[in-house]
């Protein structure tokens, strides 16, 4: 399992900015999902339509077991509806066995999440 703890609003405000491209796609199921992952510290979130990509940082207040590179793809409606949905000021995402356990004050909500290797590589401009 791993587990990031993490603000709740600048969180969400990398879901809307990093997800711009989330869901343009229509050809790769995939595309509706941001991709997250874990590099110094930080959370990077990116979205990807074939032409054009977005991504957002985003500082983790703690992390367990999450190595550099290490992340998941997720829906971003679907988590920043959750994590709207509740007034913490932090959230505790738990990774494990392709779902994310979103642990807060009220409860536990679960949703699904995908593997990195799913999500195409975002090209490079020269």
């Amino acid at each position: 399992m791993k587990k990031l703890v993490i603000n709740r609003s600048l969180l969400c405000e990398s879901l809307d900015l990093g997800g711009t491209f989330a869901g343009r796609n229509k050809s790769l199921n995939v595309l509706d999902n941001v991709k997250v992952v874990f590099r110094g510290g930080s959370i990077v979130v990116s979205s990807f339509d074939s032409d054009n990509a977005s991504a957002k940082r985003c500082v983790v207040l703690s992390q367990e077991s999450f190595n550099d590179g290490d992340g998941f793809c997720v829906n971003p409606k679907d988590l920043s509806s959750v994590l709207k949905s509740f007034s913490d000021e932090n959230a505790t995402l738990e990774i494990h066995d392709a779902k994310c356990k979103i642990k807060h004050s009220r409860g536990i909500v679960s949703l699904p999440v995908f593997d990195l290797n799913d999500f195409p590589a975002i090209p490079k401009d020269d």
